[in-house]
């Protein structure tokens, strides 16, 4: 199979055709019929499947290969939930963590951070705070100085904070093909994730900089309405029943 490099590459024609067939063959034989010599075939198919999505994940080059590798993996996960073969359990684990790991590194390294300056900046204070004898000390260092944490403060206030969340979100929608139904879920993933720094940066912003005034000009609960109301206008075209949703037998 050849990636198609003018399209989102979505869920494989491949993966697709095993899905049906999968589903036809569990229909057509009895549960005792020849198990082992299709659940065998099963296993022989799935591992041709993998070897397809990574080629193709990698040859494509409209989307990151990441979300090539989570939406397939995940179609397949969910797949082998529905039609609960013991035999395939390990492999649909196998699939699971391809998803899980893709995803994260979909989310965590892929999409940009709308804090990046302020992430680095205390990404160094976490690596600085084993050298001190007290938490404070940091700032004494001049990088990690109370006024050039300011200066980063005034850097990052909410407007932009806004318009960096909705050109994310803007870019997982066009990322994502529509029918595996997983554009909610990405930006969830991606929310949390942000949400989580800025919340051990304000903890470590009242440990090692007590007293100080200092505060970010958003928080926590801003980025989620953000993320959250960009995403409820991003979804009517993601509406569509996913195809995860129409494997049941």
């Amino acid at each position: 199979m050849k990636a198609n490099k003018n399209k989102r590459c979505g869920i494989l024609t491949c993966v697709h055709r095993l899905a049906l067939f999968m589903k036809d063959t569990e229909r057509i034989f009895d549960a005792k019929e020849r198990r082992i010599e299709i659940e065998k075939g099963y296993l022989s198919l799935l591992h041709a499947i993998f070897e397809a999505i990574n080629r193709v994940s990698k040859e494509q080059q409209k989307v990151p290969v990441e979300v090539v590798l989570f939406e397939n993996y995940h179609h397949i996960s969910q797949l082998l939930k529905v039609l609960k073969i013991e035999y395939l359990s390990k492999i649909q684990g196998q699939a699971q963590k391809e998803y899980d790991t893709n995803l994260s590194l979909y989310v965590n390294v892929k999409l940009a951070n709308p804090i990046e300056k302020i992430s680095e900046f205390f990404e160094g204070v976490k690596q600085a705070l084993p050298t001190t004898a007290r938490p404070e000390e940091v700032g004494f260092q001049i990088k990690y100085s109370r006024n050039t944490l300011k200066g980063l403060i005034k850097q990052y206030n909410l407007k932009d904070i806004r318009k960096s969340l909705e050109h994310v979100i803007t870019k997982i929608e066009k990322h994502l093909c529509e029918e595996e139904g997983l554009y909610p879920v990405v930006c969830e993933a991606y929310c949390k994730t942000i949400i989580r720094q800025i919340t051990e940066y304000q903890q470590l912003m009242r440990k090692c900089y007590p007293d100080s005034g200092l505060a970010f000009e958003f928080r926590p609960e801003d980025i989620s309405r953000i993320v959250e109301d960009r995403t409820a206008a991003m979804t009517p075209k993601h509406r569509r029943t996913s195809s995860a949703a129409q494997l049941h037998l």
